[in-house]
């Protein structure tokens, strides 16, 4: 086999150990830098499922996976690097590694998926530790586009390998335009913690109340016991942007709590009908001051600069940059 496909193979095979066969505090301590615990870990596991390869004559296969993973230790660093910072990927420090390969790793995971199951696994985690509050808050925020987003191109859907991955890219590639330039709006639900359950991204002028209900659809924690997933909070809160008929139908269908302030214009034209206007909602405004929580969220998550403003031509790209961050905020949690 040559050498480069070689390395290609053992970079797969290690990323399938690190994602895939690898416990939830395995992938935590490979990724707050714990290289070397987590080295003898998957060096352990892969005694386990491959006896011959550390000892025998496929051991050359053994070394060259285990230095793959270290590899992609320093790769995930330098693209935690970039997003935190915001730098161009070209300016990724070369102890990272080349910044084509840094690059390269950020594109292909985010094709196939794998920041979106990392994220998962870390969510899975911290609920068996009873470290999510279910008590969910659903906001938005608007990240100002930097001109090297424009510009991507529009028949994507003809190119030899699309843009998208295991997620279609937009026709829009989720770049509004108005009086203040390109922005992009990310939809997010937060749970009590402050941190990221549930994401998604469209173009700046998009309204608020449309996403609502993708954004829940989107909230899916794992049992690590098994089980179906968790996909359902106890009470969820909005602001007033959120108050329409059709979502609270959707809360109370779903047997979910509301905590929604209704707007002054609802109020007076429900009272105008009289007896046939029917009861208020209920609102509690004692919970809906639990709300900063996602407001706060918002805040940790912009602390990383490659997501405060995007640079990416891609829709894709950018919520990918959005997990990466979450998943910062995670690992800091467990």
């Amino acid at each position: 086999m040559p050498q480069a496909a070689g390395d290609e193979l053992a970079s797969r095979l290690a990323a399938e150990l690190i994602i895939g066969a690898t416990t939830a505090p395995v992938l935590s301590a490979m990724l707050r830098d714990e290289h070397r615990e987590a080295r003898r870990q998957i060096a352990d596991r892969l005694r386990a499922l491959h006896p011959g390869w550390l000892a025998g004559q496929a051991i050359g296969v053994a070394t060259l996976i285990l230095a793959a993973i270290d590899g992609l230790m320093l790769q995930i660093d330098g693209i935690r690097w970039r997003i935190r910072t915001g730098a161009p990927w070209r300016d990724v420090p070369a102890c990272y590694g080349h910044w084509f390969s840094v690059y390269g790793l950020f594109r292909r995971w985010q094709r196939e998926g794998v920041w979106a199951r990392i994220l998962a696994a870390l969510q899975a985690c911290a609920d068996a530790a009873g470290k999510i509050g279910w008590t969910v808050s659903v906001d938005s925020t608007i990240t100002r586009a930097h001109q090297h987003a424009a510009g991507a191109r529009r028949d994507g859907h003809l190119q030899k390998e699309p843009p998208g991955g295991v997620h279609s890219e937009p026709a829009d590639h989720a770049l509004g335009r108005s009086r203040g330039g390109l922005t992009t709006k990310t939809h997010l639900a937060c749970e009590q913690g402050r941190k990221l359950l549930a994401a998604v991204v469209t173009a700046g002028q998009r309204g608020d109340s449309p996403q609502f209900i993708p954004v829940l659809a989107k909230i899916r924690v794992a049992r690590l016991g098994g089980g179906r997933p968790r996909t359902r909070p106890d009470r969820v809160l909005a602001d007033k942007a959120y108050t329409s008929k059709a979502n609270r139908t959707h809360l109370r269908r779903r047997g979910i709590k509301a905590c929604i302030p209704s707007k002054a214009g609802q109020d007076a034209h429900r009272r105008a009908k009289g007896s046939k206007g029917g009861r208020p909602p209920s609102f509690d405004p004692a919970f809906y001051r639990l709300r900063h929580a996602v407001e706060c969220g918002i805040n940790l998550l912009k602390g990383n600069r490659g997501m405060a403003t995007r640079y990416g031509k891609l829709a894709v790209r950018y919520e990918a940059v959005v997990i990466i961050a979450a998943i910062n905020q995670w690992l800091s949690a467990l």
